[in-house]
């Protein structure tokens, strides 16, 4: 299954957007799953993004230490 197929069925109600239109838009990806994020992200600087607590901690007191590869403005 195509990774476009496997987003539209995660996302209920939205709509497609032109390519490009949201520059700053991201995704977390961990190193053994780089086909499917599992998080979104906002570009803020050129240097850092900002993501949802539970996307990087298991605990409030564990962080997650799994690396990241991080994608933004792919459509």
């Amino acid at each position: 299954m195509s990774m476009q197929k496997q987003m539209d069925n995660l996302i209920i109600g939205g709509t497609a957007t032109r390519k490009g239109r949201y520059k700053y838009m991201g995704s977390l990806f961990t190193q053994k799953h780089e086909i499917t994020p599992y998080c979104g992200a906002t570009l803020v600087i050129p240097n850092m993004i900002l993501t949802a607590a539970h996307c990087v901690v298991i605990r409030w007191y564990k962080p997650l230490l799994i690396p990241h590869k991080v994608t933004i403005g792919r459509h």
